[in-house]
């Protein structure tokens, strides 16, 4: 009576998936409070100028690749958590859409690799945008400037701590979901080639062990 084959790599494949799911967890959370941060920091400099002095910051560039970093771990995560689930409980359900799974994953970890590019390069060289008006006046660009320095608040996007961790602890996210993808992808591989051998007969399984060697 024959046994049904071993699921490939089951252990290096959780334990890949777990790291994945607290890295994305990490940037994701990361990725929430900076957003959080960089509209608290509208509000407290709103707090700070004088009266009749309006401030706005612009920093729709960073703030938006920040949504789709935040929410692409958040997804990344959510499929990872799933899969541990579907991996523990139902080892052959994983096995058979092992190649799903990377197909799925690496496509959420190249729309994360992309934004997080952009949001490195934004964070390295852009600065918030200031408009400031009073009594509906707009100000010259100097003045809002000095008015928003005045307040303690820098816009340039490298000096802010929130957006410097998703900088760099977005990259975490990005090279462990990587490493994620080779391991399924080396999986379902090895899935496919044992499917491969059981269905040939026995001198067809020695011909191809022997090219093989």
């Amino acid at each position: 009576m024959s046994t049904a084959p071993a699921p490939p790599l089951k252990k290096q494949r959780l334990i890949a998936l777990a790291v994945s799911l607290v890295s994305c967890i990490i940037g994701g959370s990361i990725g929430l409070n900076a957003l959080i941060k960089s509209n608290q920091a509208q509000i407290d400099i709103q707090a700070k100028v004088p009266s009749g002095v309006t401030v706005h910051l612009d920093n729709g560039d960073i703030y938006t690749t920040g949504i789709i970093v935040s929410a692409a771990c958040a997804i990344i995560a959510l499929l990872a958590a799933i899969s541990i689930l579907v991996t523990v409980v139902w080892p052959e359900s994983a096995t058979r859409f092992l190649k799903t799974q990377w197909i799925i994953i690496n496509s959420f970890n190249m729309t994360l690799l992309t934004n997080q590019i952009i949001y490195t390069v934004y964070f390295a060289n852009n600065r918030a945008k200031i408009t400031a008006f009073r009594d509906g006046v707009k100000l010259p660009p100097e003045t809002a400037q000095a008015i928003v320095t005045a307040t303690g608040q820098s816009t340039k996007y490298s000096k802010q701590h929130p957006a410097l961790l998703l900088a760099h602890f977005g990259w975490f996210s990005v090279l462990f979901t990587a490493i994620l993808v080779v391991i399924l992808f080396v999986a379902t591989r090895r899935r496919d080639k044992t499917r491969a051998t059981s269905g040939m007969s026995t001198p067809e399984k020695r011909l191809t062990q022997a090219v093989e060697i």
